[in-house]
């Protein structure tokens, strides 16, 4: 299989655009006109592989079928030449989701290449079901978290340490636990290899959807986010700070976060972290959240972090 430097080589030349996105004037289009929710998808695919939107999930502004031109596909996948993170291949797989299954042909080469890379988890899962439709157009995907997990956690129905590790979860009732909730946490991801990548699936799977997440999920993702960070080292944290980010990002046009006890426990997870990844999550989640009480417990972490730093 291609590997991340030669999967580029597979992409079609890209055709010429009507109107170039990233010169596109959002001006030029209504709120709603899904035409300029098209190019406002595209633009922002270009910002996101040039850096802008690292840790970021795109969100449509309708979950109607954009009118997606035949080239908008090898036109994303020729971009995302950039080092690879989910905000790089987000709105290449909402693409791939959404055109009819036999425009994929001339891009399947590059989208298997992408899945070998990609390896196991949501996003690839992503790209592996579109390639998998039969022809035809296809159903616009749900990419709501309660839908996208439900695969995630079905596949880990057979394993009695996985379900214990789920339960344990459900059981925190706070934005911090215990110092007895945490012994039993390291505990269950001691005596089970397959437990730490497990939660780690779970977290994944909030970063590749949208939306909202309902308070039984979010329950869930508050004690998944302490598990995984039980574990050291910059990749757990880069994970928990992308959660941080996702879940304290407005759910609407309101102040309301999509998953607000997630961000209160990621927020606190970050604040006694070392390494770069959590005080540069936290700050940029300081300018971006809407909701007071989430601004004045990432300000109150910040100080505790930079205070720790200090002394």
């Amino acid at each position: 299989m291609p590997g991340m430097d030669q999967w580029r080589s597979l992409v079609p030349e890209p055709a010429p655009f009507t109107v170039d996105p990233e010169r596109a004037d959002p001006l030029d289009f209504a709120p709603d006109d899904p035409e300029g929710i098209r190019i406002d998808a595209l633009r922002w695919h270009a910002q996101a592989v040039a850096g802008w939107h690292r840790d970021r999930v795109f969100h449509p502004a309708t979950s109607e079928r954009l009118p997606w031109q035949r080239g908008d596909l090898v036109w994303a996948l020729s971009r995302a030449d950039r080092p690879w993170g989910p905000a790089s291949f987000q709105v290449p797989a909402m693409i791939a989701e959404e055109v009819p299954a036999a425009w994929l042909t001339e891009c399947e080469a590059a989208l298997n290449a992408i899945v070998a890379r990609l390896g196991d988890g949501p996003l690839a899962d992503r790209y592996r079901s579109a390639l998998a439709r039969p022809g035809g157009d296809g159903p616009v995907a749900d990419r709501r978290f309660s839908t996208v997990v439900y695969p995630v956690l079905a596949g880990f129905l057979g394993d009695p340490a996985i379900l214990a590790a789920l339960a344990h979860t459900r059981s925190l009732t706070r934005p911090a636990p215990s110092k007895a909730w945490l012994r039993q946490a390291e505990a269950l991801l001691t005596v089970a290899p397959r437990v730490p990548a497990a939660m780690r699936d779970v977290l994944d799977t909030l970063l590749c959807t949208t939306g909202a997440v309902d308070d039984d999920h979010d329950s869930l993702l508050r004690g998944v986010s302490w598990l995984v960070a039980a574990e050291p080292g910059e990749e757990a944290s880069e994970l928990l700070a992308g959660v941080a980010l996702t879940a304290g990002e407005p759910a609407g046009m309101g102040a309301q976060p999509r998953a607000a006890r997630t961000a209160a426990a990621a927020v606190e997870i970050l604040a006694d972290r070392p390494g770069p990844a959590p005080i540069r999550a936290l700050s940029q989640l300081a300018r971006t959240a809407r909701s007071k009480p989430l601004q004045a417990r990432v300000h109150a972490a910040l100080d505790r972090a930079h205070l720790a730093r200090a002394s």
